[in-house]
């Protein structure tokens, strides 16, 4: 099947993309900044020697533009502008991190601060992604994670699971632990061993959760720093509706953090806890829920 994808060169010109039935594919772009000015007419463009089954092309932080292909054997592959100049020459294809299950759509856009981000969907209809590490342009990208946009009843963050130190028990059995991607469990006789159920991010001042938007019934926080881009995923992810938020010893400056980005919560102190949160040993916990919504705070 044919596909087509087009982007804005740094000058403003527009470029595209398109393939033909064969896979085989061309571009063309606007011969001036005129937005009236002709096309230059296609021209081929480098192709995956198996051909082009999707692809998806967006800017760079500076303004180059890369472009992502899967081919008919569901690899992916990108390439992307040498320098800032809108008419400079593109890199040569280079494979992309592919999910295992192999890639079919791919997607990609700017986050806020405008590192790219993209979407992959594996042949199971799961969809992955990655996105780059830092500010810079030529940064690394992260590894492909999974793109959770089911409902998720827990979801902890910089959790490790449910861990009982001598009778100190913190984390919980059923959750989501949001955490750094090398990160390994810190404490009690598993310690050193992989965090069950990892939701992997890769920054811990500005992680991306790689979670939908409001999904999350509850999310909990215990024990770790607070910092604004942390508060800012945790209120991006939360259920809306009746969505609760749960710090256990939170220190002043970090609920300053996390209220100046909750949105429409409300501090509810006068909520009861209950299982499995009410088995948690560090105290004191500072409920958020949204008004008019009665919590019952139980899984």
């Amino acid at each position: 099947m044919a596909q087509v994808t087009a982007g804005d060169l740094p000058d403003g010109r527009i470029q595209m993309w398109k393939s033909d039935h064969n896979g085989a594919l061309s571009s063309n772009w606007k011969k001036t900044t005129d937005p009236n000015s002709q096309w230059a007419g296609f021209s081929s463009f480098e192709t995956p020697p198996a051909g082009v089954h999707s692809l998806a092309v967006a800017p760079l932080r500076d303004g180059r533009l890369q472009v992502f292909i899967v081919d008919r054997n569901h690899q992916v592959w990108s390439a992307w502008k040498q320098t800032t100049a809108s008419n400079s020459a593109w890199t040569g294809l280079s494979p992309f991190q592919t999910p295992q299950a192999g890639a079919d759509s791919i997607a990609v856009a700017q986050l806020s601060d405008r590192r790219l981000q993209v979407f992959i969907t594996d042949n199971q209809e799961q969809v992955w992604s990655a996105w780059k590490q830092t500010l810079d342009p030529n940064s690394a990208w992260t590894q492909l994670s999974p793109f959770l946009d089911f409902p998720i009843d827990l979801l902890d963050v910089w959790g490790e699971g449910r861990i009982n130190e001598r009778g100190f028990i913190t984390g919980f059995v059923q959750a989501y632990n949001l955490n750094k991607s090398t990160q390994k469990i810190s404490n009690g006789p598993d310690r050193g061993k992989d965090i069950p159920n990892l939701v992997p991010v890769y920054d811990y001042d500005n992680p991306v959760f790689p979670i939908k938007d409001g999904v999350v019934k509850y999310i909990t926080l215990m024990g770790a720093p607070i910092t604004e881009g942390t508060a800012r995923e945790m209120y991006r992810v939360l259920n809306k509706k009746n969505g609760v938020v749960m710090l256990y010893d939170p220190d002043e400056q970090q609920r300053k953090n996390f209220e100046k980005h909750m949105g429409k919560l409300v501090y509810k102190p006068h909520d009861p806890l209950n299982k499995p949160f009410n088995e948690i040993s560090i105290h004191p916990v500072y409920i958020y829920g949204f008004p008019q919504v009665r919590d019952h705070d139980e899984l």
